[in-house]
């Protein structure tokens, strides 16, 4: 099967904003000065893909400062009202001008399915992860005890709480690991990472090739150690 991919472009700026292929786009360039303009922008760039707000399965959003984080939320649920039906999102703040940055994933002509695991949700008005399509997009997989809603002790209690709920996430989205196209790991210190590197081996064990993992540090003075977002194909298109 042949996949036309076209370039993504947002009003007249000449940098295209993403791509899009077969019916996945990628969106990677959308910056803008405040928190409105860039969702307005990711709005515009969506259309120019001939998709919608509603084949949005997954934003990152990038600030510059730790003061923006405030301006996400009361952008994000006008856009999304429907607290049932909202893609997922992470944020990270970053050294950058403009000084908010959005990466967005979405499928045209799908609509997503939003997705949770028992007692472990964020706080934020996001889901756990969306299954749209043939594809599976989480948000940071938190490392809480699903016995008790809150983050394990210590890492390696922690690491082992995140893959298990990785794990529920998949099967709740209809998928396995070995189905897993991509990991970024969040690590809020360096010298968890064999600790982590060694659960993700063991979860990905199945695949016929071995997904990407990035590795990503989260900064230190969090409660939440380790965290994981994963993509995954829904089985069938991996085979």
């Amino acid at each position: 099967m042949t996949m036309k991919v076209c370039e993504v472009f947002v009003g007249s700026i000449p940098v295209p904003a993403g791509i899009r292929v077969g019916d996945l786009i990628h969106l990677n360039s959308i910056a803008a000065v405040n928190m409105q303009a860039a969702f307005q922008a990711l709005e515009e760039a969506v259309h120019s893909a001939n998709a919608s707000l509603e084949n949005i399965a997954q934003v990152s959003i990038f600030v510059k400062s730790r003061d923006d984080l405030q301006a996400i939320n009361p952008v994000w649920t006008p856009m999304f009202p429907d607290e049932n039906d909202r893609p997922t999102y992470k944020f990270m703040v970053a050294e950058q001008d403009p000084p908010v940055q959005l990466e967005a994933w979405a499928v045209a002509g799908a609509r997503r399915r939003t997705l949770q695991i028992p007692n472990v949700a964020h706080t934020n008005p996001i889901p756990m992860g969306v299954r749209i399509g043939d594809m599976l997009f989480s948000s940071r997989v938190l490392p809480y005890d699903p016995a008790t809603g809150k983050p394990a002790e210590g890492p390696a209690r922690q690491t082992g709480c995140l893959f298990h709920n990785v794990r529920a996430l998949l099967d709740v989205g209809d998928t396995k690991p070995e189905y897993i196209v991509q990991g970024r790991l969040f690590l809020a210190d360096p010298g968890y990472r064999p600790l982590a590197e060694q659960h993700w081996s063991n979860l990905v064990a199945g695949a016929n090739e071995s997904p990407v993992l990035h590795l990503t540090p989260y900064g230190q003075g969090t409660q939440l150690l380790v965290m994981l977002e994963v993509i995954a194909h829904v089985g069938w298109l991996a085979g």
